[in-house]
């Protein structure tokens, strides 16, 4: 749904860690290797009987932190091999289960057989596992037999375009003037607090040196907003934040990785930010 260009593939790793929703589409009576449709059917049962309240109960067992083991049919490798090829050899190899959040599960429709719901949850979900766990709690078998991903982190499938609207130079320019369709890192992190760095160091920056008291324009930089970031283990937009030349330019986006005093210098002793994107 998301794709990055030029400097801003570089925060390919923190796009695909954003929370997800999917429209996922689950028909229960059958079984497959692969828990999906396409898959080779293992196991078929009646579900006379099967109901939306049944539903209901079992879909609210699997919402908040769960624990959920990756299928053999993934990318997901074992001793350098992925899973998927693992399995075409028909063997399979113990996973660990790890944990996922699944923030919501909305009912949209059931006729019977096969049940439409939202999906909320994090990054890392299989959706496919989902539905195998889901019909392992009914009883009735379950495979996924439909998917729709309608939003990453904000970005919603409403507001994408389709290829053949950026078949050509012309439409990619349009798409450009068009800033709710293409958005600059800029404009992505405009919220995000800056570092400005003092005239004669800009170089120093996008050479990969670390931040130093000495090289921050103090009068400019919002310590306070700085101070605010909430330390994060893993790369996310919350944890960025833009580095400006003395004119508002962005040089560079970093990640904090550390929280400091900015009004003690012996905070600075280890790297607190990483270096993202130079521009």
């Amino acid at each position: 749904m998301i794709v990055l260009i030029n400097k801003a593939t570089k925060l390919s790793d923190t796009f695909l860690k954003l929370p997800k929703e999917y429209i996922a589409k689950i028909k229960f009576g059958i079984e497959t290797d692969t828990f999906d449709i396409e898959g080779k059917i293992i196991s078929q049962k009646n579900i006379d009987g099967l109901n939306i309240n049944d539903i209901d109960i079992v879909l609210d067992k699997f919402k908040g932190l769960v624990k959920q083991i990756p299928p053999m049919y993934s990318a997901l490798k074992h001793n350098g091999k992925p899973l998927y090829k693992i399995a075409r050899m028909g063997r399979s190899v113990e996973r660990k289960p790890r944990d996922v959040k699944i923030s919501e599960i909305e009912v949209k429709g059931f006729d019977g057989h096969i049940l439409t719901i939202k999906i909320c949850c994090s990054s890392g979900t299989y959706i496919r596992t989902l539905a195998d766990d889901i019909g392992k709690a009914l009883g009735t078998g379950a495979v996924l037999y439909g998917l729709k991903r309608s939003n990453i982190g904000g970005f919603c499938l409403e507001g994408s375009v389709k290829v053949k609207q950026i078949s050509d130079i012309e439409k990619i320019n349009t798409l450009i003037e068009n800033k709710s369709i293409i958005i600059s890192i800029e404009e992505l992190l405009r919220n995000n607090p800056s570092i400005f760095i003092k005239t004669g160091e800009e170089k120093a920056i996008i050479n990969g040196k670390r931040i130093s008291p000495g090289m921050i324009d103090f009068k400019k930089t919002d310590t306070h907003g700085l101070d605010n970031l909430n330390k994060r283990s893993s790369q996310n937009f919350k944890s960025m934040l833009l580095i400006k030349d003395f004119t508002g330019s962005v040089i560079a986006v970093h990640c904090i990785i550390k929280k400091i005093k900015f009004d003690d210098t012996g905070s600075f002793e280890q790297e607190f930010t990483k270096s993202i994107v130079i521009f």
